[in-house]
């Protein structure tokens, strides 16, 4: 299945319409979305080993989670979870569902990582479906600022394995329909570069860390 099809941009779309359509949503629908898409999620998460193992040591069960007024019952983790996860089943961990997919039918996975300054990396991993809706809600942050398909974004986001500048410029090209400069950090293109990119296309806003900008 490629990317597309599995993602079902459409259907996203549907389900996370622009911010203007919700306003004025009562409290009750808003919790009525919420609680269908906890159901959906907290569904697939028991079939997920990680989950299902973290879950069940804590004495839960699936039927303990109904709601979203359950979660407190669910026990934390944290990344010392995750990285012991990979240890155990390199490389990738047995967190990230693909095994609840039938053969020939798994959707691809997206691999970022974090920056490993701390240790060795851990792994970031997106399915087409939640690495679009994550964009989709990107760019209703993005709208609420002011952010439209007229601009001319230029980012300062690194490009390298962390996720920061990929899913800007996905939220952007995908999403916001902006014209895009993937000029990346002061190391990926010289500072006065940018400066001349972004005089040269006509930016508009600059999105990236503060520090650098």
């Amino acid at each position: 299945m490629d990317y597309f099809t599995a993602a079902d941009p459409a259907a996203i779309a549907r389900d996370y319409p622009p911010i203007e359509m919700l306003r004025g949503l009562s409290r009750d629908a808003l919790r009525a979305r919420q609680e269908a898409r906890f159901r959906k999620v907290m569904e697939f998460a028991w079939r997920v080993p990680f989950y299902r193992r973290l879950w069940g040591r804590a004495g839960a069960e699936p039927g303990d989670i109904r709601t979203l007024d359950d979660l407190p019952k669910l026990p934390s983790y944290d990344k010392a979870d995750l990285m012991a996860s990979v240890a155990e089943h390199p490389p990738l961990g047995d967190f990230h569902g693909q095994d609840c997919h039938p053969d020939g039918s798994r959707p691809q996975i997206i691999l970022q990582t974090t920056s490993g300054t701390t240790g060795t990396p851990q792994p970031l991993l997106f399915g087409p479906r939640s690495r679009e809706v994550q964009n989709r809600l990107l760019a209703r942050a993005y709208a609420l600022m002011g952010m439209t398909r007229e601009d001319v974004v230029h980012s300062v986001y690194g490009h390298g394995m962390v996720n920061g500048g990929h899913y800007v410029r996905e939220t952007v090209l995908h999403w916001v329909g902006a014209r895009f400069l993937s000029a990346g950090t002061g190391i990926e293109t010289r500072s006065a570069q940018q400066v001349r990119l972004m005089r040269q296309f006509g930016a508009t806003c600059i999105v990236g860390f503060a520090d650098y900008i």
